[in-house]
């Protein structure tokens, strides 16, 4: 295609060029200014010897494709790839040459989204290119927002190729082969049967969006629901590993790098006893060697650290045996190099549903209400912070909305707002019935609790419990200085309370690692001045700059999260007052675990557009140093924080935001700061969840091209138009 943008070719040297059109594609990270030219001897320098590469999305893209290209081409190297890192659409090039593609559920999800887009941009060409009635019936309909078009638009490229079948990789009226259960166990729960058909079905649907995978296979972790691995020939059945149960005695302590064990063990286990005949290979079965992995990603939660927490061979192989019995790696596997991935299909069962496997992954993941050990079972990698709770899992609406990918928490203070609308015997006045009666709001995920001010009354282990009887999960431990340091917290000019408020902040990372949590908040209402000359500021900054340091090396399996603000009743000017200050900070800092929150209405107060605000982030320190944004609106008065509802004020920022958001692939919560007083707090907290939701859901289905002409352009009115169509007015988006 003339808009697939990049390129591998040349003889006696790779080059790699971009043409700088890719939609999903973060600016920052594209090749569009790129030209590499790497001889075949210098890749060469770096794969004799290797029996594996293993890539990740985290470096630039023409990176892995001259990595892989020429992997391939030497046919001696398998080329796994990691699916996790920057948010981008596949490179079709890739699939043709990498022997295993490694995502997580939710990036399977993101990976379909970007699938769904091309589908439409491709029906777009068609019908140009026609100018018939029947093309134009096309575009419309993989235009629409369902995510079933965007499957019929796959099947029928799929009959194109003349490829009829009924979705199982059999031909039509073909007599079904007879095997076993397709999951190896007959006793099986029909839940986790179907979340694994759901699964299968949908690795099979990318494969055949990237021209049938060429010879990849698709390997999707799934968490505490083992990993399953999807063959690039879609006659050879899936092969399912389940995870195993952790040794006797052992508890989950750190989740931080599982999913990295698992994918590194699992390129170990492949590399190891393999021998060529001629054109044949022989080596330990890739079931065994999903095996291998599972047991060492779960050996990893039980130990504190990423990279300490990486368990031996030994370990590794004790708990195969313990789990999968003595002869766990006997089978081994025979293939033919030349023949995998010969024919090319849509897979799956007849009637897959793209939206369908959207919503019920979406509602697996995450802890359902009543569901007590989601939170401390699971892997945080392979579970992505979002999902619906059960109460609208019968809510028919629902069929026709993108799956929401984070968590939503609110503003717990605000549910002891409006006590008059609760039982008279039992008023809101503890920190525990405010997470009770939070609990109430439909979508709510998390909960996002003040250090030290909500743990006078009780201890953050009581407060796990109050969330797990709840089905909620701890969103993050906010601190919340007392006003003894009026005049500092982490910069008082006393060093006895300075050092007591660093403290008080490294024991807000303790409560939130009992709370089963990794993020902690740091706003302070005083590290600032009120007059000229009141402060020096170049120590005020050092001592930030080093207290946050102290914090991130004594917790390094915690995200510290900075929050500025311009302004406020207690402190006139802040040492950090700007998003630009905050990048500053973090730079300085320069731990991998240091970040940043954005409060839109702390934004708005410093005179910026938020928009351009996570833009910058997103430019200057990646998407993921971004690790919550507050969500709420107001109106922007002088020194004033309104703590309005989400976009009810500011709807085309608002819709910036969640542009801006998907375009630097965000991954942590949202939150919603915002102050109902005369409002019913719950039904305030669905609002802004609901209208989250919606400006989410316009954001990704704006006109890409049309934003970026009108970008280019500086069009202002085709910039108004672009946020009105996408808003539906007069439609049915989030303003309308």
């Amino acid at each position: 295609d003339d808009d697939e943008g990049d390129s591998v070719e040349g003889e006696g040297e790779d080059s790699v060029e971009g043409e700088g059109e890719g939609e999903g594609v973060d600016d920052a990270d594209a090749d569009a200014d790129a030209a590499v030219a790497i001889t075949d001897e210098y890749l060469d320098s770096l794969l004799d010897g290797a029996s594996c590469l293993l890539l990740q999305r985290e470096i630039p893209e023409c990176v892995n494709r001259v990595l892989a290209h020429r992997a391939s081409l030497r046919g001696d190297v398998t080329v796994v790839q990691d699916a996790g890192g920057d948010d981008r659409p596949l490179d079709g090039n890739m699939m043709e040459t990498i022997d295993y593609l490694v995502p997580n559920e939710s990036e399977l999800i993101r990976l379909l989204r970007h699938c769904r887009h091309e589908l439409r941009e491709r029906m777009e060409r068609r019908m140009t290119e026609r100018g018939s009635a029947a093309a134009a019936g096309e575009a419309a309909a993989t235009s629409s927002s369902s995510d079933e078009a965007a499957a019929s638009s796959a099947g029928s490229s799929a009959g194109e190729e003349g490829k009829e079948n009924d979705g199982s990789g059999r031909d039509e009226g073909a007599e079904a082969p007879a095997v076993d259960h397709p999951y190896g166990d007959p006793d099986m729960d029909a839940s986790l049967v179907d979340h694994l058909d759901n699964t299968v079905q949908a690795a099979r649907l990318l494969q055949s969006h990237y021209g049938g995978g060429g010879k990849t296979r698709v390997l999707v972790t799934l968490g505490s629901s083992g990993s399953v691995l999807v063959h690039a020939d879609p006659s050879r059945p899936p092969v399912y590993c389940p995870a195993p149960t952790l040794p006797p005695g052992s508890t989950v302590v750190d989740e931080t790098g599982a999913g990295d064990c698992y994918r590194a063990a699992f390129a170990v286990a492949l590399c190891e006893g393999e021998e060529r005949e001629g054109r044949r290979r022989r080596r330990r079965s890739v079931a065994a060697c999903m095996k291998f992995a599972s047991a060492a990603g779960a050996l990893a939660v039980t130990r504190k650290g990423a990279v300490p927490g990486v368990p031996t061979r030994e370990e590794v192989v004790a708990l195969c045996r313990a789990e999968y019995g003595e002869d766990w790696d006997a089978e081994e596997e025979e293939e033919d190099e030349e023949d995998e991935g010969e024919e090319e299909t849509e897979g799956g069962r007849g009637g897959f549903s793209v939206a369908a496997f959207l919503r019920g992954a979406l509602r697996r993941f995450g802890p359902r209400r009543g569901d007590k050990s989601a939170a401390s079972s699971s892997s945080s990698e392979e579970v992505p912070r979002g999902g619906a709770s059960a109460d609208n899992e019968n809510d028919e609406t629902v069929e026709e909305e993108e799956p929401f990918p984070f968590l939503f928490g609110s503003r717990l203070n605000s549910m002891k707002d409006r006590p008059d609308l609760c039982d008279p015997s039992s008023p809101p006045r503890t920190v525990r019935d405010w997470v009770k009666r939070q609990s109430k709001v439909k979508g709510l995920g998390c909960v996002d609790f003040n250090y030290p001010q909500h743990f006078a009354d009780w201890t953050p282990a009581e407060a796990r419990v109050a969330l797990d009887e709840a089905g909620l999960v701890a969103g993050s431990v906010c601190l919340r200085y007392p006003s003894k340091f009026a005049r500092g917290a982490m910069n008082h000019p006393d060093p006895t309370l300075r050092r007591e408020a660093i403290d008080m902040t490294l024991e807000a990372a303790e409560a939130a690692k009992v709370l089963g949590c990794d993020e902690v908040v740091v706003w302070s209402a005083y590290d600032g001045y009120d007059y000229p000359f009141q402060v020096e500021y170049d120590d005020k900054w050092t001592e930030l700059v080093d207290a946050f340091r102290e914090c991130c090396d004594k917790y390094p399996d915690v995200k510290w999260s900075v929050e500025y603000k311009p302004t406020d009743e207690n402190t006139r000017f802040f040492t950090i007052p700007t998003t630009g200050a905050a990048i500053l900070l973090v730079r300085e800092v320069d731990r991998p675990n240091m970040g940043l929150t954005l409060d839109v209405g702390h934004m708005l107060m410093s005179g910026e557009n938020p928009g351009q605000s996570i833009a910058m982030v997103g430019q200057l320190l990646g998407g993921r140093r971004l690790f919550g944004v507050q969500l709420n609106d107001g109106y922007t008065r002088l020194a004033a924080e309104d703590g309005m509802m989400f976009g009810s004020v500011h709807p085309s920022m608002a819709l910036e935001i969640m542009y801006r958001l998907r375009r630097i692939g965000f991954g942590g919560h949202m939150y919603f700061d915002t102050f109902p007083q005369r409002t019913d707090p719950v039904r305030e907290a669905e609002w802004n969840i609901e209208r989250a939701k919606a400006f989410w859901r316009a954001a990704g289905t704006m006109d890409e091209r049309g934003v970026r002409r009108a970008m280019e352009e500086h069009d202002a009115i085709g910039a108004l138009n672009t946020v009105e169509e996408a808003l539906g007015r007069g439609g049915g988006g989030p303003c309308n």
